[in-house]
């Protein structure tokens, strides 16, 4: 497998015939990862003749093979497919490229069925049911059951089979696709028929935090490696990596003036299993935000402060609420990026778990959380990590404790934040939760040769 680091190492001491004929595959190298990405052809085999015959058969390769410290070069198009990993474009490149191959993006799939009632009548589950509860579902579980399983499930198959996506790859890295539809089914399929490995990172914020979630389950149990933001339990699959976005973008001025405050929002009807997931735990969490912002200073309401939506909207109308008791406030629907909020803020308010205040807390951007932590269940330690922070004013669990500090310490958010206290509890929080990994381009490499050599 050429990697790009080694043919940097190796150009560096080619003479000029040598990197003449070096530049020349390079170039030949991308043109053919670019024609297979595609599905237009390959030439892969002829780059492979050429370079055996002309390059690595000689005296000069097994010299240069030895400084690098590789005993065999294999050009292998594909083996890992990388898709929606989290890295950011330039590092799902500077990635992909080390395995000749590009990453993939987002494929779309719309229904071509409605649903066939009558299929759907037809089918049962074998089991006696003991309680009212299963026998509901006994019952109703089908009427319920996506399309993609059912009527679309042989057109999603025909979709896949003629995706421009590698056939047999080896390995799959991604953070992101694993509820979507096409590539969720090409991901199955790779790992029952074809002996594919899948490597998951961390999506977002409340793993390894919730007292418990379906999909954190899921993720683990399907995974072969399991990528955490730094935490790590009794499961040898999760490896404590290290956040996977990139961070650098979120900047912090001593001079910002405004106070950012973070609302979430959520679906109508429970649509997965976790421990903050009910219709009821959201409007009593609106309620508690809004009481947050009356208790502030009206001076800070007026003039500093922005309420950032969630650009998802499930008819809750969330806006509409605050405006009617706040009157004219500064607000963002969720359309702003926030890397650009979180640069313009002088304290950024997080009002959930979730993946916001452990990205703001790895950029060291002044942060407090607010969570009600008898609505929203997390695991107990993760309760006793917050206890550490509530100690020093970063967490708290009622709206009145938090609106309090906001208003006695708007003058001197600083001088609090960067206090040996206050940076020692974030620091160690970080390392279990949102830890940065500044390796993280030959921490994959390094895990993925793991599980090719395990393999062989």
């Amino acid at each position: 497998m050429i990697y790009y680091d080694l043919f940097k190492k190796v150009f560096l001491i080619l003479n000029k015939d040598q990197k003449i004929f070096s530049f020349l595959i390079l170039i030949l190298t991308f043109v053919s990862i670019l024609l297979e990405t595609f599905g237009i052809a390959t030439i892969f085999p002829l780059i492979s003749s050429i370079v055996n015959e002309n390059y690595f058969d000689n005296p000069f390769y097994k010299e240069v093979s030895a400084i690098v410290g590789l005993d065999e070069i294999n050009i292998s198009p594909q083996k890992i497919l990388i898709s929606e990993s989290y890295l950011g474009l330039k590092d799902e490149f500077k990635l992909s490229l080390n395995y000749l191959t590009l990453p993939r993006y987002s494929l779309n799939y719309l229904s071509q069925n409605s649903k066939n009632l009558k299929l759907r009548e037809k089918i049962n589950l074998e089991f006696i049911a003991e309680n009212s509860f299963e026998n509901f579902i006994k019952k109703n579980i089908f009427k319920f059951m996506p399309n993609s399983f059912l009527e679309d499930f042989n057109a999603i198959g025909n979709i896949v089979d003629q995706m421009k996506w590698p056939k047999n790859p080896k390995i799959i890295f991604t953070s992101h696709f694993m509820t979507k539809t096409l590539q969720s089914r090409y991901t199955a399929e790779c790992l029952e028929k074809k002996s594919c490995k899948l490597v998951l990172g961390q999506h977002g914020g409340v793993y390894g935090q919730y007292l418990f979630s379906s999909m954190q389950d899921y993720e683990i149990d399907i995974a072969d490696k399991y990528l955490s933001w730094g935490w790590k339990n009794e499961n040898k699959k999760i490896l404590p990596f290290g956040v996977i976005k990139n961070l650098e973008k979120n900047k912090y001025d001593l001079k910002n003036s405004k106070l950012l405050m973070i609302l979430r929002s959520q679906t109508r009807y429970t649509h997965r299993l976790n421990s903050y997931s009910g219709s009821n735990q959201i409007k009593k969490y609106f309620n508690e935000c809004l009481s947050l912002c009356v208790k502030l200073n009206k001076k800070l309401i007026n003039e500093n402060l922005i309420l950032r939506f969630h650009s998802r909207k499930f008819g809750w109308d969330e806006d509409k609420i605050f405006k009617e008791k706040l009157g004219n406030i500064n607000m963002d629907m969720g359309y702003e990026k926030i890397s650009n909020l979180f640069s313009s803020a002088k304290l950024v308010l997080h009002t959930y778990i979730g993946t916001g205040y452990l990205e703001t807390l790895a950029s060291n951007i002044p942060t407090i959380i607010f969570a009600n932590t008898k609505e929203c269940l997390l695991n107990k330690e993760t309760t006793n990590d917050l206890e550490i922070l509530k100690n020093c004013n970063i967490f708290h669990e009622d709206y009145v404790s938090a609106a309090n500090f906001i208003n006695f310490n708007w003058n001197k958010i600083n001088l609090w934040w960067f206090s040996e206290k206050v940076q020692k509890a974030r620091e160690d929080f970080c390392n279990k939760y949102s830890k940065i990994n500044y390796n993280k381009i030959n921490n994959l490499k390094d895990i993925f040769q793991s599980i090719i050599k395990d393999e062989n």
